[in-house]
Order: structure tokens, then C-alpha cells, then sequence
């Protein structure tokens, strides 16, 4: 549009409520103010609604958090979109299911990725993808056009009975690992649970323990055997205060890899066939206390779980099903 055709259109549009003289003026005030102008055509200007994949990711990465995932699986799910996009070289809102498919057939035949890697970077898309179709920031939820990818289900890692009792000797000739295995095998803590764990959080009257939950951020009661008691009355020798597990310099807190180190150290000198970290000693208390009680909700609360779906899928399916297998056995 020319200049002089837009100054004549704002005039044509006022000559309803100005006289002559005031449309004039008004010529003149517009023929002076655009002097310095020059004027583009709407069509010819970039659009204000383009929305990059870098815009997306920040809305994903705050609702994420906002929701209560932690940091470190938020990243996970933000470099996995990452690598699509610069894979693909496509803005979220033109991608297809068919992007996604190829997407995976790469990773699957160029990159060898695992049945179970490939099984999560589709659970990370499609997650996305429902997501911003929920959102309304596409128009279809592609996530339906993509065939699922499956992981496969391995048989939980955990220590038999016989490899706890090794353990428990190996343990005992350090009062420190024998503290922390023993806290292990009551509570079954998670490693950031026993990293952050205050003498004050225990109490040997009522022989409980109040853990804070890494991954729920709230509070639980864990409880303490007998065996656990003595060890840990021993180990802290009189101590009221500070972390109950620290390193042997100084009182600090022991970090999640030291205490995992510990934890492989026991296991590996018990001649124990898993590489028995931190979780894989309390997917072991989760199996040995189902196989106690019988009671899925029990054991579920004492993980710190707020579903007991996750207790079963993650903990307990293999119990489960042998379970099973010997009431279909002897019925």
C-alpha cells in the first residue's frame, strides 16, 4: 500500500464525524507523522504466531516441573526431543507420525539401540506429542498414528536369601558398610534417602525412622529390626546429631555414588551374581517383605510409593507371578 493511499483511507473513514477543515488537518498531521515511514503490506511481514522448537521445549521443560518431575527426568525427556528435532530438521507443528516411526527405525538399525532404549525414546515422544495436542498447540495427537514399542521385561535383579546373610557377614567387618547395609535391608531407602539421613530422624524408643521421600518430597515412617538398632546404636557411638552415615575425615554427608560403591562392595565380596547397588538392595527389602506379608499396600507404603501399580511393575511382578504359578500348580 502506498503512502498516500493509506493517508486518503484514514480520512475517507472520519469524514462521518469531521468537517472539511478538521479532515485537512488530519491530512496534513498523517502526511507529516508517516514522512519518516515506510509502509509494508501485512502479508509481507513475518508472521508474530511462528513458534520455534526451542519455544515449545521451554513450555514442556515448565510444565514438567510444575507437575513435580524432577530436573534430572525432565532433561532426559528434553534431549530425547532435542535429537529428534535436529534429526528431522522439522518444526513440532509439522511433524508426523510417520517422522516419529523413522525416527526409530534409525535409532534401530543404524544406532543398534536396546529393545528398552528404543521403548523409552517412544515413551518420551509420544508423551510430547499427546501433550501439546492436549495443549492445543497442535491440531492432531500423532502419538495414535506410531506403533507402539515395547520394552522388554527382564526378571528384577535382587539378592537371594542365602546372598543377604553373606552380605550381613562381609558387612560386619566394617561398622560403617554393617550400618549401612543394615539400614538397607530395614527401610529400604532409596541412596538420596540415605545420603540426607539425621541421627535426629531416629528414633530407638518407637524403633522408626522418618525418611524423606527423594521422589515424593513428603515424609514417611520407616522401621528399624533389631539387628538394625544394634548396628547403628554401635556405629554412632553416642552421636545425637548430624548425618548418620558421613565420611570417615570429617562428619559431611557420604555422596550417592560412595554409597553406592559400598553397597557393589558388600555385594561383590559376598560373591553375590547381581552388581547390587542401593536400588537393587531395596528391591530386595520390597520382595523379602512381600513374601513376609502378603500385602502389596504395606510394602507399597513402605517404599514410599504413591501407587501400587508402581510397587508391582517395578518391585514386585516377578513375586507375583510365581505366586501364580504355584496356586495354578497345586488348584
Amino acid at each position: 500500500m502506498e503512502k498516500q493511499e493509506f493517508i486518503n483511507g484514514v480520512v475517507n473513514e472520519m469524514t462521518s464525524i469531521l468537517e472539511q477543515e478538521s479532515l485537512n488537518k488530519l491530512k496534513m498531521v498523517l502526511a507529516i507523522k508517516l514522512s519518516d515511514f515506510e509502509l509494508t503490506s501485512a502479508e509481507k511481514l513475518p508472521s508474530t504466531d511462528v513458534r520455534g522448537n526451542e519455544w515449545i521445549l521451554e513450555k514442556y521443560w515448565i510444565d514438567n516441573i510444575a507437575t513435580s518431575n524432577k530436573k534430572s527426568t525432565a532433561k532426559k525427556y528434553l534431549g530425547t526431543l532435542k535429537r529428534f528435532f535436529l534429526f528431522n530438521n522439522k518444526t513440532y507443528n509439522i511433524v508426523t507420525g510417520d517422522d516419529i516411526s523413522h525416527y526409530l527405525a534409525y535409532m534401530n538399525l543404524r544406532k543398534n539401540a536396546s529393545p528398552n532404549y528404543m521403548a523409552s525414546i517412544y515413551k518420551d515422544l509420544t508423551a510430547f506429542f499427546k501433550w501439546a495436542y492436549w495443549k492445543h498447540f497442535i491440531d492432531n495427537d500423532i502419538s495414535r498414528e506410531v506403533e507402539p514399542v515395547r520394552p522388554v521385561q527382564k526378571k528384577k535383579e535382587r539378592l537371594t536369601d542365602e546372598e543377604i546373610e553373606k552380605c550381613r557377614i562381609v558387612a560386619s567387618k566394617d561398622l560403617r558398610e554393617s550400618a549401612l547395609f543394615e539400614l538397607m535391608m530395614s527401610t529400604g531407602m532409596r541412596v538420596g534417602e540415605i545420603s540426607i539421613l539425621r541421627v535426629e530422624d531416629i528414633d530407638f524408643n518407637e524403633n522408626e525412622v522418618k525418611i524423606w521421600g527423594e521422589k515424593t518430597s513428603q515424609e514417611r515412617i520407616g522401621f528399624l529390626t533389631p539387628s538394625a538398632k544394634i548396628v547403628l546404636q554401635r556405629y554412632l557411638n553416642g552421636r545425637t546429631s548430624g548425618y548418620v552415615l558421613t565420611n570417615i575425615r570429617n562428619d559431611n554427608k557420604i555422596s550417592i555414588t560412595k554409597l553406592d560403591m559400598m553397597a557393589k562392595k558388600i555385594a561383590r565380596e559376598a560373591g553375590c551374581a547381581a552388581t547390587a547397588t542401593v536400588h537393587i538392595y531395596r528391591k530386595t527389602f520390597a520382595s523379602v517383605q512381600y513374601r513376609k506379608t502378603g500385602n502389596i499396600l504395606l510394602v507399597s507404603k513402605l517404599l514410599g510409593h504413591a501407587d501400587t501399580r508402581t510397587t508391582i511393575k517395578f518391585y514386585l511382578i516377578d513375586e507375583i507371578k510365581d505366586m501364580k504359578y504355584q496356586f495354578w500348580k497345586y488348584n
